[in-house]
């Protein structure tokens, strides 16, 4: 028996929420039911984000610090800095030099935040713009490199599809299809 010889499923939205709606038992009866599934798939996708299940949004990060700038905004979309590292050099002289990371408590128990030299550690504000603060203040110009996590595109419109690799594409029916059943049954529920 013949194989297709493709393996290029990627359903787009329509799809996803079709059968989204199939799995929970409903249909999708108006547009207003489509506008709350896309509602929901972004949330759902938010979700997913806060919990650092969309590690193929980690991407490499280079950002050019200047002496004594100890604090840059990030992308809007940065949900986090997983690793980070002061570059300095390139090509054969190039070393990059672990940052340690430091959570708000130990960074607010630094006495002197004025230091100056290579920065050995950082601290990430998750903060509507994010920001990363360096740690001795920068004494010269260096390379920040960081690896960060950043959102899931949104779901766009019907013929667009998910910013994800396709094998997690069941699993977010799943979790759609127990947002939708909820919705419903609250709404059903509510109307008598």
């Amino acid at each position: 028996m013949a194989t297709s010889g493709t393996t290029s499923f990627n359903p787009d939205n329509s799809l996803i929420l079709e059968e989204a709606f199939e799995l929970a038992g409903l249909e999708m009866r108006t547009g207003n039911d489509f506008e709350s599934a896309l509602r929901s798939l972004d949330l759902l996708k938010l979700e997913w984000g806060n919990e650092g299940l969309n590690l193929w949004t980690v991407e490499e990060v280079e950002l050019s610090i200047t002496a004594g700038d100890a604090e840059y905004d990030l992308a809007v979309d940065t949900i986090d800095i997983l690793h980070a590292a002061i570059r300095t050099g390139t090509g054969t002289t190039q070393v990059d030099y672990r940052l340690g990371r430091v959570g708000f408590p130990r960074w607010s128990a630094i006495s002197n935040k004025n230091v100056t030299g290579r920065p050995t550690s950082f601290m990430t504000e998750r903060s509507i713009t994010p920001v990363v603060k360096l740690w001795p203040v920068p004494d010269t110009s260096y390379t920040f490199v960081y690896w960060r996590l950043r959102r899931m595109q949104d779901a766009g419109g019907v013929s667009d599809t998910l910013d994800m690799p396709t094998r997690f594409i069941p699993a977010i029916i799943t979790g759609l299809a127990i947002k939708m059943a909820t919705k419903r049954q609250k709404f059903e529920t509510a109307k008598f």
